[in-house]
C-alpha cells in the first residue's frame, strides 16, 4: 500500500515568517532614531567649536604671556624711578630750618589770634614750607610725643607734593636701592568729619589704584583700634576723625571746616569757638 506525501508545501508560512522576524531584529523607533541623529550632530559641533576656540585660547594665552614679559621689566624701572617732585631739602641747611621755624611760629600764631566766633578764617600754607618742616623737625616732633612715636628704621625722608585736590605724601624706603612710595590721598570735610581716602598708591614712578593694595588691607575686630582706624580712612570706609576740632590752652576750640589743594599750597578753612560753646 502507497504512503500519501504529507500534504502543504514543505516550507510552511509559520516558519517564513519567524525566520524573517528573526532576521530583521527589534524594530526601530522614529523617535529613537531622530535623538540619535541630533546627538551626533551636537558633538560634531562641539567638537568643530572646541578647535576653533582652543586656537583661540592659545593665541591669547601666548599674547598674554608676551605681554607679561614686557610689562614686567617696565614695572620694574617704574618702580625704581624717583618721582620728578621728590627734592627733598636738606635739613642741616640755615635756610631750611629757618623755614621750617617760620612756618611753626605762623601756625601758632593764626590758631591763638583772637577773632569773632562767628568769622570763618583761611590760611595758605606753601609745600615748600612743610617739605622744610618734614625734614628739619618732623624726628623731634615725633619724640616729643606722648608717647613716642616711632617711625620703622626703614622710612627715611618724608615729603609732600601738593597738587589740585590732592596730596601725595611719601617717603624714602630704604634697601638695596632706596626707592620712594607713598599714598595719593584726596583730603575734604564735610557734616560727618575729616575724610582722607587714599586714590593712589606710588612705588616710585608707578602708580597703583589704592583699591589694589590700603582698601583689600583686613580691618577686622581684634587689629590694633589706630591701625584699623587709619586703614579704614584710607579706604574711605570712615573718616580719620568725626571732630576736626583742635583745643588751645585757653579752653578756645579752632574748627576745620575746609580743606584745599591747590598746586602747590593747601588752603585750610577753619573757625575759632570761644571756650563756653558747645
Amino acid at each position: 500500500m502507497d504512503k500519501q506525501a504529507p500534504a502543504g508545501d514543505s516550507s510552511s508560512p509559520s516558519v517564513d515568517q519567524g525566520s524573517a522576524s528573526a532576521e530583521a531584529g527589534p524594530p526601530t523607533h522614529p523617535e529613537s532614531l531622530q535623538r540619535a541623529v541630533f546627538t551626533h550632530r551636537a558633538l560634531v559641533s562641539f567638537s568643530r567649536r572646541w578647535r576653533r576656540s582652543r586656537r583661540y585660547i592659545i593665541a591669547a594665552t601666548v599674547t598674554l604671556l608676551a605681554g607679561a614679559t614686557i610689562l614686567a621689566p617696565v614695572l620694574f624701572i617704574l618702580s625704581r624711578r624717583t618721582p620728578s617732585w621728590w627734592t627733598p631739602p636738606d635739613p642741616a641747611s640755615p635756610m631750611v630750618q629757618d623755614l621750617a621755624a617760620q612756618l611753626e611760629s605762623r601756625v601758632v600764631d593764626q590758631l591763638h589770634r583772637v577773632r569773632p566766633s562767628s568769622d570763618e578764617w583761611s590760611v595758605s600754607i606753601p609745600q615748600s614750607a612743610v617739605n622744610a618742616w618734614l625734614a628739619a623737625r618732623l624726628p623731634q616732633w615725633l619724640a616729643n610725643q606722648n608717647p613716642a612715636i616711632v617711625l620703622p628704621q626703614s622710612i627715611g625722608m618724608v615729603q609732600i607734593h601738593v597738587a589740585p585736590g590732592e596730596i601725595t605724601l611719601a617717603g624714602e624706603i630704604a634697601g638695596g636701592r632706596p626707592k620712594i612710595a607713598g599714598l595719593t590721598l584726596a583730603p575734604r570735610v564735610d557734616a560727618a568729619g575729616l575724610w582722607t581716602p587714599a586714590h593712589w598708591t606710588t612705588i616710585g614712578g608707578l602708580s597703583l589704584p589704592s583699591s589694589w593694595t590700603v582698601s583689600s588691607l583686613p580691618t577686622t575686630p581684634g587689629n590694633d583700634a589706630s591701625r584699623a582706624l587709619v586703614l579704614g580712612a584710607l579706604a574711605g570706609r570712615s573718616p580719620l576723625t568725626v571732630s576736626p576740632v583742635v583745643r588751645l590752652a585757653d579752653g578756645r576750640r579752632v574748627r576745620l571746616l575746609e580743606i584745599r589743594p591747590v598746586d602747590g599750597a593747601i588752603e585750610v578753612v577753619c573757625q575759632t569757638l570761644p571756650a563756653s560753646g558747645p
